[in-house]
């Protein structure tokens, strides 16, 4: 009777701490059944590598686990997470005396995870939570999900923190830019207009890895015979062996020094994100054709909603927006030249100019099987073009380097066929992308935002006004399209501040009281930076 006393003791603890466990509580019966667990030194040899993330996620349920990092759970912003799939292990686990140490330990959360559970989801909505915190995941002895759940863990996780640290600077610099390139660089075309506009073309998308001069004499072979999509570094490489690009983009916020680079490959069409350097549009002599940031920005969709531009998943980086790019403008086939997304000795081809490096690298082996690094977001890059390639079946896709990662259903060949297929002249080629530029009120828009901020940040002068004037503000356009967005994100580090305060404030009007003091910040850094009329300086 008395374990069984525990056990529901236990119980009520758990989903208290856990209600989103509620619809489960049937399931959790009293269980007598012994587990093995695993040694203190077993467990100090496998958590010793996570020591340095902030979040801890284990699979598998031990209290040894606990007791090997009771100590570094002490440190702030420090959690510890148990995943556990076995209803009866976790049964057993609440039928112990010593669990309710656990179970009340403010940084330590439990997850059943049933059969059919949702992973993708789950790791998204933990992620998002632990923002800006390095995260870690170890797998227990004897479960079977490792290898999937590892990699799902990964790449959810990275790809969060890619997003998120957009959003560092509260997205000021983005959107002075969106502003800025906007006024001096209308758009042209709707992406509408140009959609299957080269169909049937052969692309060839350049990357600018190692391998680009081991093959390069297959590249200059297919010229005549395709359309060449390049971006960046890739540019770099294009010109160091004098080849001109039929078609060059830009998605990086940062600017690398290549005038003359863009001086050769003048004549193409470049298509761009708007949040990009306006250095580099300044280099631009071929048309500029805007699309869709990859983030789908709110702010965004609200300049230009006389101009509305169309959703456009671009991936993660310079080559996975040409992929999307080439599929979209009816590309068939569309091949991978130099796209290796790893590195044995240098990272890019030989004459590319970077800037400072400051991922973490990553151990993996490439499609011979070889030992290389890579970097996050091109693993990012690589899940987001083998998803592509699934999706977009009925369109050829061909790998004309055979090196690098290897990239699911993308076949190694030489492109030989490609000499055979229907030709469209460089010259026929630029002629499809020219048109007149398009009347957007870009005026009124800047206007609409200078006067939308400083009605907010009046409202924001004291917190009394704040809470008197909260549900006016909340229909600005500043807080809907600029401030909003960017709460979403740093709300989660307030949150975990808040939840480790004693206080007899509520919950609730603490988080409040830090919305209203990041408010107070971020409609200032706009108005010093967005607000000053920049543009009229520029002589607009």
């Amino acid at each position: 009777m008395e374990l069984i006393s525990v056990f529901e003791k236990n119980r009520q603890r758990f989903l208290e701490k856990f209600p989103q466990h509620e619809a489960w509580k049937d399931s959790f019966l009293f269980s007598q059944r012994k587990y093995p667990e695993l040694s203190i030194k077993e467990v100090e040899k496998q958590t010793r590598p996570l020591l340095e993330a902030d979040v801890i996620f284990c699979v598998g349920l031990d209290k040894a686990v606990y007791q090997v990092l009771s100590r570094w759970l002490v440190q702030k912003d420090h959690y510890l997470l148990f995943l556990e799939e076995d209803i009866e292990k976790l049964c057993a686990f609440l039928a112990e005396e010593q669990s309710h140490e656990i179970l009340q330990h403010p940084k330590v959360f439990i997850e059943y995870v049933p059969s059919g559970f949702s992973w993708d989801l789950f790791f998204t909505q933990q992620a998002w939570k632990f923002v800006f915190l390095k995260a870690k995941m170890t797998v227990l002895p004897g479960k079977e999900t490792e290898t999937p759940v590892q990699a799902l863990f990964e790449q959810i996780f990275s790809s969060v923190h890619f997003l998120a640290s957009l959003s560092a600077d509260f997205g000021v610099e983005a959107i002075s830019r969106i502003m800025h390139n906007a006024f001096h660089y209308p758009p042209r075309f709707s992406m509408d207009q140009l959609r299957h506009r080269l169909h049937k073309i052969p692309a060839i998308i350049v990357g600018a890895g190692p391998s680009v001069d081991d093959k390069i004499d297959v590249l200059k072979k297919l010229l005549p015979f395709s359309c060449i999509f390049a971006s960046g570094s890739s540019l770099q490489v294009l010109y160091r062996h004098g080849v001109a690009a039929d078609i060059i983009a830009h998605v990086d916020m940062y600017s690398v020094p290549f005038r003359k680079t863009m001086e050769f490959h003048q004549k193409a069409p470049f298509f761009y994100q708007n949040r990009i350097s306006s250095d580099v549009l300044a280099l631009v002599k071929g048309t500029k054709i805007a699309v869709q940031d990859f983030e789908k920005r709110a702010f965004e969709k609200w300049f230009y909603q006389d101009f509305p531009l169309i959703d456009f998943d671009s991936g993660w980086n310079g080559t996975t927006f040409l992929i999307a790019l080439a599929s979209y403008l009816g590309c068939d086939p569309i091949c991978l030249y130099g796209v290796d997304l790893c590195f044995s000795k240098d990272r890019y081809a030989k004459g590319v100019t970077t800037p400072p490096f400051t991922q973490d690298l990553i151990s993996i082996k490439n499609r011979e099987g070889k030992m290389v690094r890579t970097q996050r977001d091109w693993l990012l890059a690589k899940n987001w073009i083998e998803t592509f390639v699934s999706i977009h079946s009925e369109t050829t896709f061909l790998d004309l380097t055979h090196q690098g990662l290897d990239i699911k259903n993308i076949a190694c060949d030489e492109g030989d066929f490609l000499v055979s297929l229907p030709r469209l002249s460089k010259e026929d080629l630029h002629r499809l992308f020219e048109g007149e530029i398009l009347t957007v009120d870009r005026n009124l828009r800047y206007q609409e935002l200078q006067k939308s901020m400083k009605k907010v940040q009046n409202a924001c002068s004291e917190w009394d006004s704040f809470c008197k004037e909260k549900e006016s503000i909340e229909k600005e356009p500043f807080y809907q399209v600029v401030f909003l967005p960017i709460w979403h994100i740093w709300k989660q580090i307030f949150i975990r501040e808040v939840e480790q305060e004693q206080s007899e404030v509520s919950f609730d009007t603490r988080v409040l009281l830090h919305q209203f003091l990041f408010l107070q910040n971020v409609v200032a850094q706009f108005i010093e930076k967005v607000g000053c009329d920049p543009f009229v300086r520029h002589g607009l």
